[in-house]
C-alpha cells in the first residue's frame, strides 16, 4: 500500500490542492516492492477535457522498480479543476 501513497504524492506534487479536494485512483497491484527497493514513479496526462465550468485530467500512472524496470503498480489517476472565469 505504500507504493500507493507514492503515487498520490506525484499527483499532488503536480496538481496540489485540486489533487486533494478530487483526485481519485484506479489501481492495480502487479507485483511487489522489499525493503531496500528503488522506486520510480511515472505519471503521463492521457486526457484533458473541459465542459466549460470544469476541466477533468485524466493520467496513467506507475510505479516502478528502478533496478530491474519491474512494474509494481499501474493505473489511471483523474483530477477535476475549476475553470478559471473569463
Amino acid at each position: 500500500m505504500l507504493t500507493l501513497a507514492l503515487v498520490s504524492e506525484m499527483m499532488a506534487g503536480a496538481f496540489g490542492v485540486h489533487w486533494l479536494i478530487s483526485g481519485g485512483l484506479r489501481v492495480r497491484f502487479r507485483g511487489a516492492a522489499y525493503p531496500g527497493d528503488r522506486l520510480e514513479t511515472v505519471g503521463t496526462v492521457t486526457k484533458a477535457e473541459s465542459d466549460g465550468e470544469v476541466n477533468r485530467v485524466t493520467c496513467n500512472v506507475s510505479v516502478l522498480n528502478a533496478d530491474t524496470a519491474e512494474q509494481i503498480l499501474s493505473g489511471t489517476a483523474t483530477v477535476r479543476i475549476a475553470a478559471k472565469p473569463e
